[in-house]
């Protein structure tokens, strides 16, 4: 089962998302596993 969320990002943020998604050509669905990666690890670290 799929399940999907809404988020809005701030405009710097934005820009970066969809730059990994378009330059790099990766799903959005990769973006924001790596993106939650790094919260999570940015929050285990403090």
């Amino acid at each position: 089962m799929t399940r999907r969320f809404t988020v809005d990002f701030e405009e710097d943020f934005y820009k970066d998302f969809s730059k990994k998604c378009i330059d790099e050509d990766r799903t959005k669905a990769d973006v924001v596993r790596e993106i939650l990666r790094e919260w999570t690890y940015d929050e285990d670290t403090e």
